[in-house]
């Protein structure tokens, strides 16, 4: 019988740690891309103190579309 452990303990271990780097690149990426204008993180910040308040019933959407004013 072929024992296997070593090899299949690696390659775990390096699909878990270029997973992780994945995420990690995504993450770093995402939050530069993330709006920065006061306008929209008033307007986020209002709708998560709402959706998170003790009488939310359903949930806000976060950012709504401007044609619907």
């Amino acid at each position: 019988m072929i024992d296997l452990g070593g090899a299949l303990g690696m390659t775990i271990t390096v699909l878990f740690v270029a997973i992780l780097a994945a995420g990690l690149a995504y993450g770093i990426w995402a939050s530069g891309h993330a709006p920065r204008d006061p306008l929209t993180m008033r307007r986020k910040n209002q709708a998560t103190r709402e959706n998170f308040s003790d009488d939310a019933v359903e949930e806000k959407p976060l950012l709504r579309d401007r044609k619907t004013r």
